[in-house]
């Protein structure tokens, strides 16, 4: 007599196995999700401090020890800061962009410096 089909039991531990695998693969992606969210956030406050550091070299913000501010539409979320400080006592100046976000209910930066002469980078 041939048999066709699974019995009850083999049913029943193939029925643990998924409810055992899915939540964790769930779990998976959703913190997947989330990382995939942070990075897209990080990349876009990165280009926004680029954007500063050059708005500022190229004159379009005044001299500065510290500035801040908010982004315009649609990047209203995201704030920075301008800083300049010496850099050891070579005659040179460090210039700093710092851009700041709320995510996940905690406040996130990104930072990007470089040097330049005292009159900027």
């Amino acid at each position: 007599m041939k048999r066709r089909g699974f019995t009850f039991i083999e049913i029943l531990a193939a029925l643990v196995l998924l409810a055992l695998v899915v939540p964790a693969v769930m779990r998976a992606m959703e913190v997947s999700g989330r990382a995939a969210l942070l990075a897209r956030r990080d990349a876009e406050a990165l280009r926004l401090a680029e954007t500063q550091l050059h708005l500022w070299r190229a004159g379009a913000l005044d001299e500065v020890g510290r500035i801040d501010g908010a982004f315009e539409e649609p990047w209203s979320d995201y704030r920075w800061t301008l800083t300049s400080s010496p850099w050891l006592d070579a005659g040179i100046t460090e210039w700093t962009v710092e851009v700041s976000y709320e995510a996940r209910g905690r406040v996130q930066h990104v930072r990007l410096s470089t040097l330049g002469g005292a009159e900027g980078p």
